[in-house]
């Protein structure tokens, strides 16, 4: 998780204000750029959003199903959890819940003062061999933008595939989310389901396209308030892993990513009083001794009069 950027006099992607104060015991309590392997439902597989590939890839775990209750699954990004230990209590598995870990996961840290630079790395094997991965992230700030370049390794004997995301928890000044707040998103931003809203308000009380590819957001978000669009359509499974959010003239954050194929895995907004989360999905499939990588560039424009103070 990236949080508390400070740039121009704005606070950017703030840590305490969803979920707040920050918990980080609560799986629900991420911030800013807070990024999973996985697609953010129940259970231990996905369903395919755009519909361009088959349902069933894992929910970001490996070995999941075939453990029994006591017995270490992997959760990539995370390390070997115990399966039947959620809090609350899941059938399945569950992002929602939290699980007691199996082994405390080891990170290797190195820093590179010169670069603005941090490397994380983490290895996970389960006692079989079957399941394992390597993932080494670089994380380097420099004036305007974030850079995150990730590297994932297939250290186990069967092939994966699982999406991954950002949740992009995106806040300013800890403000609630509300005008002149725009977002330019997939190309077609009237195609797509809003599986919160059914029978309730739906989010175009929030929210009017500005553009085909665009909404503007028109009223300040309820306390209450909670929107997800799912986008659907054959412009959207076009879509590129990138959203664009602007603060009338004063601040813009843009977010590009390359990804390892496309079409894209799904691409869902999220929203709540208190934050916006563009959520561009990919699906990476790795074979046994595979490896895959992508790079993510985060850019902050802000106007000149901002920026000096």
């Amino acid at each position: 998780m990236i949080g508390e950027v400070q740039i121009g006099g704005f606070s950017v992607f703030g840590a305490n204000f969803w979920r707040s104060p920050h918990d980080p015991n609560n799986p629900e309590a991420g911030f800013g750029l807070a990024a999973e392997f996985g697609c953010g439902q129940f259970g231990a597989s996905c369903k395919s959003v755009f519909g361009s590939f088959p349902n069933g890839v894992s929910n970001g775990v490996l070995g999941y199903t075939e453990a029994a209750d006591g017995e270490p699954f992997l959760k990539v990004g995370v390390g070997q959890l115990l399966k039947g230990s959620a809090t609350p209590p899941a059938d399945d598995y569950s992002p929602f819940s939290s699980y007691t870990l199996a082994t405390f996961p080891k990170w290797h840290v190195r820093t590179f003062p010169s670069s603005n630079t941090v490397e994380m790395s983490q290895e996970a094997l389960l006692p079989h061999g079957k399941w394992g991965y390597r993932l080494t992230k670089l994380v380097t700030a420099r004036m305007h933008e974030i850079i995150i370049e990730t590297e994932l390794t297939n250290i186990g004997s069967r092939a994966f595939s699982m999406p991954h995301y950002s949740h992009n928890f995106l806040s300013v000044d800890n403000l609630p989310i509300g005008p002149p707040l725009q977002v330019a998103l997939v190309p077609d931003v009237m195609s797509r389901n809003e599986p919160l809203v059914a029978g309730r308000n739906d989010g175009s009380v929030f929210f009017s396209p500005s553009a085909a590819n665009a909404f503007a957001v028109t009223q300040t978000l309820s306390s209450k308030a909670k929107v997800k669009f799912e986008f659907l359509g054959a412009a959207n499974v076009l879509a590129n892993s990138s959203w664009r959010a602007s603060f009338g003239s004063r601040l813009t954050v843009s977010s590009q990513e390359d990804v390892q194929r496309l079409p894209l895995y799904a691409y869902n907004l999220y929203a709540e009083r208190t934050t916006l989360s563009p959520e561009p999905m990919q699906l990476i499939s790795l074979g046994p001794g595979q490896q895959t990588s992508w790079r993510r560039q985060v850019t902050f424009s802000v106007s000149a009069r901002d920026l000096h103070e």
